[in-house]
């Protein structure tokens, strides 16, 4: 596996984050005007050339190696503008399609009990992973690149167009859900109540989860910023086991399963756990691709044992191991995860997760209701997968990227005031 520690070459040029397209806006020039990265359509070539040689003059200013989390000067939070992580990009798409294998009703004719019974456990990584790009998108010595408002508008411009959409494709499921769920769906708040928390469109509800993420990011931010990156890390690890125990020794049973489940405040701790090891690691905590492959190698432990030991589905050790495959991969530009393909899907992750199931209900209908047809599964699976990823990529260039743009371009218009501040241009 060839790797390359982009850390010696931290550039000061595009700040965007294709793991999450996380909008970062910058003050422009000229006044009355600011750039969003993201909202402008970019290539793939332009993530995989400036992973691998840098865009500018500047980019050729180093960051040293340093261990040490006092100096700001000698590590990448006091950069302005970092580095891409595509091989990220490519880890979510994985985790989406555990989720659609998990929803897939022959299941277990195709694939054994492991990788077909992972599903809840992927979104364990969505949420660590969120709260580490957060950081590493937004985070800057005193406080966020983009003031509070700014921050929300773009998360909101992150989720809400495919979520939508989805909601619209899954309208016959509405009619299966209680009559007064749709409201608590539409405003993303279904799984503080545990009985809605499946409404709709079942994988939303974390989507409610990951509002309530958002609101709470900046806090957190701010408290880590107050006593430390490492104190912080020490109290969400802290957290993140209290919840653990507190859910496999109080919370069980079907009848507690929703609340277990999709709560957002049982939920926070991994992210929370995200942001994290995202602070820590803008202030020099040492990586290694090796930490990708022991995570890869821990996770296959994990899918292969999983029938017999359920108890490896345990948050706090399912988190570490996230860990180590989040940070191995955030470290090293690895040629098998940022090829383009594996991008692409990764870029259209989002649109998989949050659409595959409805897609599966217009499938099913089509196929074993009007049509009558008798697939075999591994034909019925493939061609549904083919479907899913095709409608989802088409729905991230047709649909979540131009509404990201509309809703970009109503906060602009919204006045002047909430543009962030001008990046720092020393490293």
């Amino acid at each position: 596996m060839q790797a390359r520690n982009w850390r010696q070459t931290a550039q000061v040029g595009d700040a965007r984050d294709p793991s999450d397209n996380a909008p970062v806006t910058y003050r422009d020039s000229s006044p009355g005007t600011h750039q969003n990265p993201d909202v402008v359509d970019h290539s793939y070539g332009d993530v995989a050339a400036h992973a691998k040689s840098g865009a500018s003059e500047l980019s050729r200013r180093t960051v040293s190696q340093s261990r040490h989390f006092k100096s700001e000067d000698r590590d990448l939070l006091a950069c302005a503008q970092r580095p891409n992580l595509p091989a990220l990009t490519s880890l979510r798409f994985f985790a989406a399609l555990f989720v659609v294998i998990f929803h897939y009703r022959h299941k277990e004719a195709i694939f054994p009990f492991g990788i077909s019974h992972f599903g809840y456990e992927a979104v364990t990584f969505f949420f660590i992973l969120s709260g580490f790009i957060l950081t590493y998108t937004h985070a800057r010595p005193k406080g966020l690149n983009v003031s509070l408002r700014a921050f929300l508008t773009m998360r909101i411009a992150r989720i809400a167009p495919a979520y939508y959409l989805a909601l619209v494709v899954a309208l016959p499921s509405l009619l299966k859900s209680p009559w007064f769920a749709a409201p608590f769906v539409v405003l993303m708040v279904q799984a503080w109540i545990p009985p809605l928390a499946l409404a709709w469109n079942l994988p939303a509800w974390s989507l409610s989860n990951e509002m309530f993420f958002y609101l709470c990011y900046p806090a957190f931010y701010w408290l880590a910023l107050r006593i430390g990156a490492i104190p912080f890390f020490c109290v969400a690890a802290t957290v993140l086991i209290a919840t653990t125990i507190y859910r496999d020794t109080y919370l069980v049973g079907e009848e507690w399963h929703h609340f277990s489940a999709y709560f957002p405040l049982l939920n926070l701790p991994q992210f929370m756990w995200g942001l994290a090891l995202g602070n820590l690691f803008l202030r020099g905590l040492f990586t290694h691709w090796t930490m990708l492959v022991a995570g890869l190698l821990s996770l296959l432990g994990i899918l292969i044992g999983l029938e017999a030991h359920t108890w490896l589905t345990n948050t706090s050790l399912l988190s570490v191991v996230f860990s180590f495959i989040v940070l191995g991969a955030a470290q090293e530009y690895i040629p098998i995860l940022s090829s383009r393909p594996l991008f692409i899907l990764g870029d259209a992750s989002y649109s998989i997760y949050i659409l595959h199931f409805p897609i599966g209900g217009w499938w099913n209908k089509i196929t074993a209701v009007l049509f009558k047809l008798e697939l075999h599964p591994t034909l019925d699976f493939s061609l549904y997968l083919v479907g899913v990823l095709g409608l989802s990529v088409a729905a991230l260039y047709w649909v979540e990227k131009p509404g990201r743009r509309a809703i970009q371009r109503w906060m602009t218009a919204q006045g002047s005031r909430d543009r962030p501040l001008e990046p720092s241009r020393s490293v």
